[in-house]
C-alpha cells in the first residue's frame, strides 16, 4: 500500500513537472508568437505610411497649375500593384520614388505612371537601382523622343543587352545617359530607338578601351563634339561629317568608319597621329578599339599579298562590323521579362516577398481601424500632458 502510494506521489511530482514545462513552453511560445504578430503588424503599419507619404507627394508634385490632383490612394494602389509584379523585388515605396524620379526630369506624371511596370521589371533583371533606371528613361524620353511603351521597352532593352554583350551595364547608363544622350544629341543622332542604340553601341566601345564608365561616357562625348569641331579637317581628308544637299550630320557609323579608314593611311604611326589630332586624347579612346581593328584586318590583308586598296577596304569593313556589333546588339521584351522572372526566384527573394506581402496586407487591414483610433489617442495624449 505504501509502495503503491510513492509512485502515485511520484507519478503526480512528475506529472506536475512536466505539465509545468509544457504549459511554460507554450506560454512562451504564445508571448513569442505575439512579439512577432506585433512586429509584422508594426512593419505593416510602417510600410503604409512610407507609400502613402510617397503617393501624396507625387500627387502634389504631378499637379499643374488649376489641374485637379492624382488621388493619393490611387497612386498607392498602382505603386503596390508594381511591386507584387516584380515579385517585390521592389517595395511599393520605392516604385513610388522612381516615378518621382521620372516626373521630377520630365514633369510628366502620365507617362511615369505608363512606364512604371516596364522600368521596375527591367531593374529586377539588371539588377539596377528603380529610381536611377527611372532616370534613364526620362532622358530617353526627352532627349531621343521615346514616348510608347513599346518604343520604350526596346530602348530598355537595347542598352540592357548591349550591357550584356559589352561592359556598359544598364547601371552605368543610369548614372551616364544625361551627358551621353546630350552628346548624341548635339551631334544630331537620329532620335528615336535607332539612337539609344547608336550611343548604346559607342559606349561599349568606349567602355572596352577605358574600363571606366566615367571616362567612357566622357571618351563618347569628346568624339562626337570634335567630329562636329573638326569637320573641316575631316573634310579634307575626304570624310564629310555634313550630308550636302540637308547639311545636317551624316550617320555616325559611316563617319568614324571613314575616318578611321582615311586618315593615315595604312600606316599605323601616321594612322595615330592623324586622328590624334582629329579626337583630341579624351575622344581618341572612345575610338581605340576601331582602330586597332582596322589595323588587324588590314595587316592579314597584306600578310595574304592584298593590295593597299585591298587592305584599306578590308579594315573599314572590319570597324563597320565592329559598329554594327555593338549597335545592333539588341534582345526582345520577352528575355527581359525572363531574366526579371529568374530575378524573383531563390529562397531570398520568395522569402523578402513573402514577408512583405504578409506586412502589406496586415497593414491595410490595420489602417482603417488606426485611422479611426488616431484622434483618440491625440485626444489622450494631450490630456496626459502637463499644464505649465
Amino acid at each position: 500500500q505504501r509502495d503503491y502510494m510513492d509512485k502515485s506521489r511520484t507519478r503526480a511530482a512528475v506529472i506536475g513537472v512536466v505539465t509545468g514545462a509544457i504549459a511554460n513552453k507554450a506560454m512562451d511560445l504564445v508571448g513569442r508568437a505575439s512579439d512577432k504578430m506585433f512586429d509584422v503588424a508594426e512593419a505593416g503599419v510602417k510600410q503604409q505610411l512610407e507609400v502613402g507619404s510617397v503617393a501624396r507627394r507625387v500627387s502634389i508634385n504631378a499637379r499643374g497649375v488649376g489641374t485637379t490632383a492624382i488621388d493619393p490612394e490611387i497612386l498607392k494602389q498602382e505603386f503596390e500593384r508594381v511591386s507584387a509584379g516584380t515579385g517585390r523585388v521592389f517595395s511599393a515605396s520605392q516604385v513610388g520614388e522612381s516615378v518621382q524620379s521620372f516626373i521630377t526630369k520630365t514633369g510628366n506624371a502620365e507617362k511615369a505612371r505608363e512606364f512604371s511596370p516596364d522600368i521596375a521589371n527591367i531593374s529586377a533583371a539588371a539588377g539596377a537601382d528603380v529610381s536611377a533606371v527611372a532616370k534613364t528613361s526620362a532622358d530617353l524620353f526627352q532627349k531621343f523622343g521615346i514616348e510608347s511603351r513599346e518604343e520604350m521597352q526596346k530602348a530598355l532593352a537595347s542598352i540592357y543587352f548591349g550591357g550584356k554583350s559589352g561592359a556598359f551595364e544598364l547601371s552605368d547608363f543610369s548614372e551616364k545617359m544625361a551627358p551621353i544622350a546630350g552628346a548624341g544629341s548635339r551631334f544630331g543622332v537620329d532620335k528615336g530607338v535607332k539612337g539609344v542604340q547608336t550611343m548604346s553601341g559607342l559606349a561599349q566601345i568606349a567602355m572596352e578601351a577605358t574600363g571606366d564608365r566615367d571616362r567612357a561616357a566622357t571618351a563618347v562625348e569628346a568624339t562626337m563634339r570634335q567630329l562636329v569641331t573638326k569637320s573641316s579637317d575631316l573634310k579634307s581628308q575626304g570624310v564629310n561629317v555634313f550630308d550636302e544637299k540637308t547639311n545636317k550630320t551624316r550617320d555616325v557609323k559611316d563617319v568614324l568608319s571613314a575616318s578611321i579608314a582615311n586618315i593615315g593611311g595604312l600606316s599605323a604611326e601616321k594612322k595615330a597621329t592623324g586622328l590624334q589630332k582629329i579626337f583630341g586624347d579624351e575622344g581618341i579612346r572612345g575610338i581605340s578599339p576601331l582602330i586597332a581593328e582596322f589595323m588587324k584586318a588590314s595587316q592579314d590583308i597584306r600578310s595574304k599579298g592584298g593590295t593597299a586598296k585591298e587592305q584599306s577596304a578590308a579594315g573599314k569593313a572590319a570597324v563597320e562590323a565592329k559598329l554594327n556589333a555593338a549597335i545592333d546588339a539588341t534582345g526582345s521584351w520577352a528575355e527581359v521579362m525572363h531574366d526579371s522572372a529568374m530575378a524573383q526566384k531563390g529562397d531570398s527573394a520568395e522569402l523578402r516577398a513573402a514577408w512583405d506581402a504578409m506586412t502589406t496586407e496586415v497593414g491595410t487591414e490595420l489602417m482603417p481601424s488606426l485611422r479611426e483610433a488616431a484622434p483618440h489617442f491625440i485626444e489622450l495624449a494631450s490630456s496626459m500632458v502637463p499644464m505649465v
